[in-house]
């Protein structure tokens, strides 16, 4: 049986970080202050662990206001779901 873990919404992450001005996996990576091969294992296996998850949403909330003239909203339901 599977543990149930943390998993990033690829789709979205790409989205918001491609709307604030990272268009590529380093730029994304620099953005959130993480190495660029942890953007590469969330590709992979997209378990995002606690340092990802406070990362992400920092930020991504520095951006909430341009974010949310187009709709989008930061949030952890917004960005991870929990999965088996």
């Amino acid at each position: 049986m599977k543990r149930p873990h943390v998993r990033l919404r690829l789709d979205r992450f790409d989205l918001y970080t491609r709307i604030v001005g990272a268009t590529s996996d380093q730029a994304r990576a620099r953005l959130l202050g993480i190495a660029s091969r942890t953007i590469t294992r969330l590709r992979r296996d997209q378990h995002a662990g606690e340092a990802v998850i406070a990362a992400t949403l920092a930020a991504l909330q520095h951006h909430s206001e341009a974010l949310g003239q187009l709709g989008l909203s930061v949030s952890f339901e917004d960005l991870f779901e929990v999965a088996e």
